[in-house]
């Protein structure tokens, strides 16, 4: 998480400049570079961490009960990063963009689906959570990435007629 949250880390500075300086043209190539980047890195993330997943949980315990476990519901660890960098992303876009209000109303949207889902996946155990945690994460960035209008619009987007 946090080699993607760096790519976030900047698009907050990045945003913030093109906002400050009303410039659309580079809030678009921001947005966009970062989150091409950020997604790429979270495929090679999640790649390397599936096909390394014996050796990883191997460094991390010697028991191997906890180590069988462990490797049953690895499939959810290497989706993890695909699943979430766009909430991590947006959320830096939203940060530098001072739109903490749609950040907020995101949240409230994504947790109550996440609970929706917690209700309608409990039969499935342990799978049934991690994967409606996988899915919260992955409406988060969505929710946010179906307001980036307001993003744009602080930025003067010919629409706005700033």
């Amino acid at each position: 998480s946090f080699g993607l949250d760096g790519y976030a880390h900047a698009a907050e500075a990045l945003v913030g400049e093109a906002i400050g300086r009303r410039h659309p043209g580079m809030l678009a190539l921001v947005v966009r570079r970062t989150n091409i980047l950020c997604g790429v890195t979270a495929v090679v993330i999640s790649l390397a961490v599936w096909s390394c997943g014996s050796w990883i949980v191997a460094l991390l315990t010697t028991q191997p009960e906890l180590a069988d476990m462990t490797l049953a519901y690895w499939h959810w660890v290497a989706l993890l990063a695909p699943a979430s960098f766009l909430a991590f992303q947006m959320d830096g876009i939203f940060v530098g963009a001072m739109c903490s209000r749609d950040m907020r109303n995101a949240m409230i949207l994504s947790a109550a689906g996440y609970v929706v889902l917690v209700l309608m996946l409990r039969d499935f155990g342990l799978n049934g959570i991690l994967g409606a945690f996988t899915l919260y994460l992955g409406v988060r960035g969505l929710t946010l990435q179906w307001r980036m209008h307001h993003v744009r619009r602080r930025a003067g987007t010919p629409e706005t007629g700033n």
